[in-house]
């Protein structure tokens, strides 16, 4: 009775051994497959081995780091080159009707062109409040032959330029010539075209020139 006693309990203890074992192997067997489906939720890849990632697996961000800026989420700006400035002077007309050299902010590199548009604009409010005006009619459009060529720029511009005389026009003149060959290096007259027609230009002591100068202007300059 004893030996078959012994022998069940034996049994017993060896099964209640083998089920323990059993679930130590269970829970270790779970661990890992655990462990291995984070890793490879993270994008790591598992082997003794490193092995490249294929392209299309990368995220574009990490192929070009310069696609995306910010924080995440945020929308993706560009910043555009600055645009580069330059100050210039235009001649305006004071209050004794002569020149007043005053400043203007363009865009670098300037040109004939957009100092003249700068010169029609006139004055702003500042300047207008001190007396300076501009004698260049507001709706006169620079045209198509104003060029520099051999140290002359040749003025071209709309009729309405032409609509002026006397004074008006001796001073819209000189603030033309004055600005042009200030402003332009190497340029010492300016020729003058209405609607691309050569014109002759009075001085001040109503003589005709084509070519006009800072020194045939000189008794209208900045006091």
């Amino acid at each position: 009775m004893s030996g078959p006693g012994r022998g069940g309990r034996g049994r017993r203890h060896l099964r209640r051994r083998g089920g323990r074992t059993w679930r130590r192997a269970g829970a270790a067997i779970a661990a890992a497959l655990v462990g291995g489906l984070a890793l490879a939720a993270c994008g790591v890849p598992i082997g003794d081995q490193p092995s490249p990632i294929a392209h299309g697996a990368v995220p574009f961000d990490l192929l070009d780091p310069s696609a995306t800026s910010g924080t995440p989420g945020s929308p993706t700006t560009t910043t555009p080159f600055p645009t580069q400035r330059l100050t210039l002077q235009i001649y305006l007309v004071g209050p004794a009707s002569r020149l007043v050299a005053v400043d203007r902010v363009v865009p670098s590199p300037s040109d004939l062109v957009s100092i003249l548009q700068a010169l029609i604009a006139g004055p702003n409010s500042t300047e207008a409040a001190a007396g300076l005006q501009g004698q260049i009619p507001s709706q006169t459009k620079v045209l198509s032959g104003t060029q520099v060529l051999n140290g002359i720029a040749t003025v071209d511009l709309s009729a309405a330029f032409g609509q002026l005389a006397g004074q008006a026009q001796i001073l819209a003149i000189a603030q033309i010539v004055f600005t042009v060959t200030g402003d332009l290096s190497g340029v010492t007259g300016v020729a003058f075209e209405i609607a691309g027609q050569p014109a002759s230009i009075p001085q001040p002591d109503g003589a005709l020139v084509n070519v006009a100068t800072r020194a045939q202007f000189a008794a209208l300059a900045p006091a």
